[in-house]
């Protein structure tokens, strides 16, 4: 009688939730009603309210990883170069019609080349050529970065991901694909974060001790938010691990071409995978189709509204999935048009990521420099648009709780935003990212005058 009643009651209470959802979604659309970032809505409000000289009480937007410095006088001048070359030409050798979902050949074989003259070192030119075959492009890298998830794992396996990374991955992984983030915590060693075989193998044996096969592993390089490169024994280090452990290895390549001009003769400088992959061939003829490797248009190009990102894979039967996946996340047409106008024009590629360079490391010095008249501890930025920034004196408790009501105060007091430090799932509160590429020199000073103000002159 008791297992007849609650069994009654179970079915009960199921028919009555279902009954109570029946206009709304499913299980997994409610999963994604959750905000991919933590601070999201914030810094929605805080976007239609940034500061400039004419509104010098806006926020200053330090969390964004967004490059706007040669959008007016490269960019922005190009673009409507190339926007007038597909007005002329529209009607007559463009065709809107249906075409490669993974992108128009002409585009994928000028993308291709563009890859063979800046990821390939020299020494295997002769050897290799990137195909255009092997090239997909879809909306955007976090698109490609679920199309991976989807393809390369089963739901409920993992993605080992060193950390501190990218925020966002974690809902690109989770949100359709269900793959589960486990951060390798990077070693910090000198005032760097550098990569270990015994962090991979603990991030490995708790995926697997919590019942979750890991499927892949997904590099950030150059890192986000350390903004610094892998060197090549941690690059060898990664392929190796993920072979011996018959893993495959994602590397997200989008800030490639995004090195500071003002670097130190020590430090890194960026190595693709490519070069990794054709190191540990046997013949260095291919990469093996176990690497992806991932670049865009949002970060070296500045152009993140575009929505167009680029892959890389050797992998056939990947390719074969592509050939039906693509459909659900084709780059239109027009778009594809102008990109091909852009990364085709060599001088003009060359005057962008040389301007762009040398002003994302002006801005870092800039920042630096700031940071250390405020005896603010920081990690130095090599590459892309971050740095770390060590906060934890501020902290009123060393604790997650702590970190994110010291997030709010600077919300809340200076109208200025960093990325949290657990968003970037850092091992221990009071580490931040401060993104540089989104405001101009008088931008960065405001904010950071306005941190001192509040924090340290109090």
């Amino acid at each position: 009688l008791v297992k007849k009643v609650t069994r009654h009651n179970l079915l009960s209470d199921i028919s009555s939730e279902m009954s109570e959802q029946k206009m709304k979604v499913s299980a997994r659309a409610y999963k994604a009603t959750k905000p991919s970032l933590t601070y999201l809505e914030k810094f929605f409000e805080a976007s239609s309210n940034q500061y400039s000289h004419d509104n010098p009480e806006g926020w200053v937007l330090l969390t964004v990883a967004e490059n706007k410095l040669t959008y007016e006088d490269i960019i922005k001048p190009k673009l409507k170069e190339a926007h007038k070359q597909f007005g002329e030409r529209a009607l007559e050798d463009f065709e809107p019609f249906y075409n490669d979902m993974k992108g128009r050949e002409k585009l994928r074989r000028s993308i291709a080349a563009y890859l063979n003259k800046h990821f390939i070192s020299s020494q295997y030119r002769s050897s290799f050529e990137v195909g255009f075959e092997n090239i997909v492009c879809s909306t955007g890298c976090g698109c490609l970065v679920n199309t991976l998830a989807w393809c390369l794992g089963e739901p409920g396996n993992s993605c080992i991901i060193p950390a501190p990374y990218y925020p966002a991955f974690d809902n690109d992984l989770t949100v359709m694909s269900n793959i589960i983030p486990v951060s390798a915590f990077l070693q910090e060693n000198n005032g760097k974060f550098e990569l270990t075989s015994e962090s991979l193998e603990d991030a490995f044996q708790v995926s697997v001790s919590q019942g979750n096969r890991p499927a892949m592993l997904l590099l950030t390089n150059p890192n986000n938010p350390t903004g610094t490169c892998y060197s090549r024994p941690e690059l060898e280090l990664a392929l190796a691990f993920t072979r011996e452990k018959g893993m495959f290895l994602v590397s997200d390549e989008i800030y490639a071409n995004s090195g500071h001009t003002y670097t130190h003769e020590n430090d890194q400088s960026f190595i693709s995978m490519f070069d990794i992959g054709l190191s540990m061939s046997a013949d260095g003829k291919r990469i093996g189709d176990d690497i992806f490797i991932l670049y865009g248009f949002s970060k070296d190009f500045c152009l993140s509204g575009l929505r167009a990102g680029i892959l890389y894979s050797e992998n056939e039967e990947f390719q074969l999935a592509q050939n039906n996946l693509s459909y659900f996340g084709a780059i239109s047409s027009d778009t594809q048009y102008i990109l091909d106008n852009l990364i085709s024009d060599d001088k003009w590629v060359s005057t962008l990521l040389e301007a762009n360079n040398k002003r994302l490391s002006e801005n870092c010095v800039l920042v630096m420099t700031l940071l250390d008249e405020l005896d603010i501890p920081y990690f130095r930025s090599t590459s892309a648009l971050f740095l770390v920034v060590d906060l934890r004196k501020f902290l009123t408790e060393r604790s997650w709780e702590g970190e994110r009501q010291l997030f709010n105060r600077l919300c809340d007091e200076c109208n200025v935003m960093l990325t949290p430090g657990q968003d970037c799932h850092f091992k221990e509160p009071g580490f931040f990212r401060c993104c540089y590429g989104n405001c101009n020199t008088e931008g960065l000073r405001v904010g950071f005058q306005r941190i001192k103000d509040v924090f340290v002159d109090k």
